[in-house]
């Protein structure tokens, strides 16, 4: 699949997507869909390669219904595992729910739980309404922390003696109760003086995160719904909502979907028992083949009361995604690590691990889960890494990276802000890198890859099997956000505003991962979506908001799924879900194509296969169609001398309305625009355009007037085709050639194979976004005549017609760098000791640019401490002699600087650091060859709140790159040129 792209004036008419390109017969057969068999696809990088075309539009009720499971309990009732579909099934995993005693119903307000919310059965109204008076009179003192939590010990010896430990430490509130309870008659203070003295411990106030007591008017609201049964938990918490706004609290707090108050967890819990379950479903009709349950025993059971992750794992249970392969189904739930048979759910093997929110990843026969590895068939033991630390905050689902013919896998180790890249079938470590990292949200999505690039916590990097290595910061800011969908080079990614809400770019954005462009983002409210909202979806929908509740996105035909909702009234007791929002992967503008409601919960991932969406809901699973049934471009076939367009439709055949099998407005346009007729034929299903004579670049297009249309008399698409790739060299140096494109480059670009140099051989490729790197075999000299072919159309699915690229080697002279000192003593008064041939202070508009080098941040981010100062280690401005700024280029993880010295002459460089707010920054420089990318000279410099020079002599083009080794951003203040002898002080 590729995703059109409108090239200027290439494209005549951008009215459909470009689908596969492949090779091989006329009409080749399309690759199968491989299904969505773990968290991610078949790949792990919510990328459906061989997805069938998608409809553009939904209808005003949205998609297609297919079907409805039964009930599978999600959300608060299940959790938020998302389902898989293999082989013509659908699995998913719950926590699942049972009522207490058996059967289908759920008794949640019994007199024990209400007494433990503070109801007393019989209580005299009159004197009901005494005790409230005074519980919330201003004379009723409460210590300061915590309130004494009667309603969480149940024996009633105990209760007391910890009653009496409390009421010690507070003589004024002891003094109340007794005063209180004086002014009954004796029968009352016998019979309700132990009621009374738990009641005035409470806290007054009513708050859903602590219950600090629950006022009288809420606790006759719940009295009211003692003796109903539910068929859901989530039908229980309608009552509860009602409660709290009869209560005071304007706002019914989770009283749709969340359970978090100690109240309702105490009294929630007793109603239920807790089961591991998987279930299998048909994926064509949704009926349900088997379901294995595995009862929690008694120490998970008691794990669950002093968890520190009561809210996710009390109240959502565990929320990885299965994984399917070779006939088995592997899960994690809160009694172990499972596989079972994809066949009947017979379990096959067992592991012992802590619940975490993490999703099992399966590949080449290996399972790996939270830092260990298993033997896919008989869960043996294959290797644990050492590092892994808090298993139970393992909330990332890992990564699956394919580099030199090797599986390895990406993971954040536990909780903690360390990324670690291990070799899956030996656990060998290739690398570790610190990331940003939110280890509390079930199933945080945060990790993203494709070929060999990663985004992780807002930063892209650059893999190999040796390192890692930042290549741009996306955002401003430490973003919280989902690991976004990268395509050909281009980020698509949610964003959240983060603490504080600080990010500039909430929403959906897109980045150019190559330049580090941002070239759109939106906020995505209902007015963005004016025209594709279907019946159902929220009219206040903001994206924005909350981005880091939300669900993967699934990259599928040129087109991104993700969700969306209004979270402030979701998360906040809404009756609301999330909906689902189809947008094109498109770089030019945010483009929606339409936003239905399925009732899909948070958190839980989406799956696609053969152009079906799978959805989990709090009631079970729903299956919507998205393919698209009519007349659509299916593929184009490349040969040397011919393009043959294949189209598919219901009903089968492409006829020509006016008889002929010649489409007379399908149309070739050249590199300068110009467009002819194209010579074409049609046969069967697919219009074949002759090429022979065409030179590159070029394009094709047909405006779909009517005059194409399908036997079933659907009117064919307009369509366009760009996909020819035009190479232009870069440089060349060494044994190096670097050459640009005219489009991005895919994956199937990094095999040598595909390249062919005269007098050479080309031993490595690397790829990235329009550029490719080749290594060859033979060291080239300045007037050497390079001659190269390579494919012009895409690789990845072979290619017959090649190009020939022509070129002369260039002199060149590599970059020299050596370093002289470090300077603690200029502090920011440079003015006399550095920068007599130029000096560049970040900020300052007054900075006089070096004649002899060319000094251009890239990479980076500004800021400006203060404008204006007179401290010592601000630096001078260029036009003043005593005033100063304080600022700064910066980023979270890396920058770079080139220095490019323009008269082949050594300078000496210096370079200004200041930790202005004293965050104790720590920088590591790299002094690279701006020609081979070679290092030449590394420095790191720390304790530089006061500031500090780093000093080099440089000649040639070099580039400055500087890399946080910190905590915090690292900052560049100035950079100063001078003639080689300058001594400086």
């Amino acid at each position: 699949m590729e995703t059109m792209r409108k090239i200027g004036v290439m494209c005549l008419v951008a009215l459909a997507i470009l689908q596969s390109i492949s090779v091989a017969a006329e009409s080749p057969a399309q690759p199968a869909d491989e299904g969505w068999p773990q968290f991610g696809g078949p790949n792990r990088d919510s990328v459906a390669a061989n997805s069938p075309k998608l409809a553009n539009s939904w209808p005003k009720n949205g998609p297609a219904l297919v079907w409805k499971s039964d009930l599978i309990p999600g959300y608060t009732q299940g959790g938020c595992s998302g389902p898989v579909v293999a082989d013509g099934k659908v699995f998913v995993y719950a926590t699942a729910k049972k009522p207490v005693g058996g059967g289908a119903a759920y008794d949640i307000f019994t007199p024990d739980a209400l007494a433990s919310a503070g109801w007393l059965p019989g209580l005299p109204e009159e004197l009901s309404k005494r005790i409230e008076a005074a519980r919330l009179s201003p004379e009723h003192p409460m210590p300061e922390g915590a309130s004494f939590s009667w309603w969480e010990i149940r024996n009633e010896v105990e209760r007391n003696k910890a009653a009496d430990e409390y009421l010690a430490k507070s003589p004024e509130l002891d003094k109340f109760i007794r005063d209180f309870i004086a002014t009954l008659t004796p029968e009352e203070a016998l019979k309700y003086g132990a009621y009374i003295r738990y009641r005035f411990c409470a806290r007054p106030k009513l708050d859903w995160n602590a219950n600090n007591g629950l006022t009288r008017v809420a606790l006759v609201e719940l009295e009211q719904s003692r003796g109903q049964k539910f068929a859901t938990v989530l039908e229980s918490c309608a009552p509860v909502g009602a409660a709290w706004v009869k209560g005071g609290v304007q706002t019914p707090v989770f009283s749709k979907y969340m359970i978090v108050d100690k109240f309702l967890k105490s009294a929630f819990e007793k109603s239920f028992t807790r089961v591991d379950q998987l279930t299998c479903l048909d994926a064509a009709t949704g009926k349900k083949l088997w379901a294995t349950e595995i009862p929690m025993d008694d120490r998970t059971l008691a794990w669950f009361g002093t968890c520190d992750d009561s809210m996710w794992f009390q109240n959502l249970g565990a929320c990885g995604t299965p994984a399917v392969a070779a006939g088995r189904c592997y899960f994690s739930g809160f009694t172990g690590l499972y596989c079972l048979s994809a066949k009947d759910g017979a379990i096959l093997w067992k592991a012992s691990v802590p619940p975490t929110q993490a999703s099992v990843l399966v590949c080449g026969g290996v399972v790996y889960f939270a830092g260990v590895a298993y033997r896919a068939d008989t869960g043996a033991e294959l290797w644990r890494t050492p590092l892994w630390k808090k298993c139970r905050d393992a909330n990332t689902s890992p990564v699956l990276w394919r580099a030199d013919g090797k599986d390895y896998v990406v993971d954040v180790n536990g909780g903690s802000s360390t990324l670690l890249c291990l070799d899956l079938q030996t656990g060998k470590e290739a690398w570790t890198c610190k990331v940003f990292s939110r280890g509390w949200v079930p199933n945080w999505f945060a990790l993203r890859r494709d070929g060999d690039l990663l985004t992780a916590g807002g930063t892209v990097y650059r893999m190999s099997p040796t390192a890692v290595t930042p290549v741009q910061t996306t955002v401003d800011g430490k973003p919280v956000m989902n690991g976004g969908i990268i395509d050909q080079g281009y980020l698509f990614q949610e964003t959240h505003p983060g603490e504080g809400r600080h990010l500039k770019n909430q929403g959906v954005n897109c980045w150019d991962l190559k330049t580090g462009e941002d070239k759109w983002n939106c906020d995505v409210t209902a007015k963005d979506l004016k025209g594709v909202m279907s019946e159902g979806v929220r009219q206040e929908v903001w994206l924005g908001t909350e981005g880091y509740r939300l669900t993967p996105s699934i990259l599928a035909d040129g087109k991104i799924l993700m969700s969306i909702c209004d979270l402030p009234y979701y998360f906040w007791g809404g009756d609301k879900s999330m909906d689902v929002l189809m947008l094109r992967a498109t770089t030019e503008k945010f483009e929606p194509l339409g936003c239905f409601a399925p009732g899909m919960i948070p958190w839980a991932p989406m799956a696609l296969a053969d152009g079906k969406l799978f959805i989990r809901t709090v009631f079970g699973i729903s299956c919507y169609d998205l393919a698209e049934h009519g007349i659509y471009l299916e593929g184009v076939t490349a040969k040397k001398d011919s393009l043959a367009f294949r189209f598919k439709q219901t009903g089968g055949g492409l006829v020509l309305k006016d008889g002929t099998n010649d489409p007379k407005e399908v149309m070739i346009t050249d590199a300068k625009g110009a467009a002819k007729p194209a010579k074409a034929t049609m046969t069967g299903d697919t219009i074949v355009v002759d090429i022979k004579d065409v030179p590159i670049p070029f394009g094709i297009s047909y405006a779909g007037t009517g005059a194409l249309a399908g036997k079933n008399e659907l009117p064919a698409p307009g369509f366009s085709w760009n996909a020819v790739r035009a190479l232009k060299y870069a440089k060349c140096f060494d044994q190096t050639i670097v050459l640009t494109s005219n489009r991005p480059l895919t994956a199937g670009w990094n095999n040598a194979a595909n390249f062919d140099v005269s007098g050479a051989k080309v031993t490595t490729v690397s790829v990235f976004a329009e550029s490719v790197t080749l290594t060859t075999d033979q060291t080239w000299k300045a007037g050497d005549t390079v001659t190269l072919t390579y494919p012009c159309f895409q690789v990845d699915q072979g290619d017959p017609r090649r190009e020939t690229l022509t070129f002369t080697a260039p002199e060149v002279v590599h970059a020299t760098a050596k370093f002289v000192k470090t300077d603690e003593t200029t502090s920011g008064g440079w003015k006399g000791v550095y920068g007599s041939e130029g000096a560049v202070v970040q900020h300052d508009a007054a900075s006089v640019i070096p004649k002899c080098a060319a000094v251009t941040p890239r990479n980076q981010r500004d800021c400006t401490w203060v404008d204006t100062t007179q401290e010592a280690r601000a630096l001078l401005k260029s036009g003043d002699a005593k005033d100063r700024i304080a600022a700064c280029w910066f980023s979270d993880t890396a920058f770079d600087i080139d220095v490019g010295t323009t008269d082949d002459k050594e300078h000496q460089v210096a370079v200004y650091f200041m930790d202005w707010d004293a965050l104790g920054r720590a920088v590591k420089v790299e002094v690279r060859d701006a020609v081979s990318d070679a290092v030449l000279d590394t420095q790191t410099v720390m304790d530089f709140k006061n500031g500090k020079y780093l000093v080099w002599k440089i000649k040639g083009q070099a580039s400055f790159h500087f890399l946080s080794t910190g905590k915090e951003n690292a900052t560049v203040s100035g950079v100063f040129v001078d003639p080689p002898g300058q001594a400086g002080k």
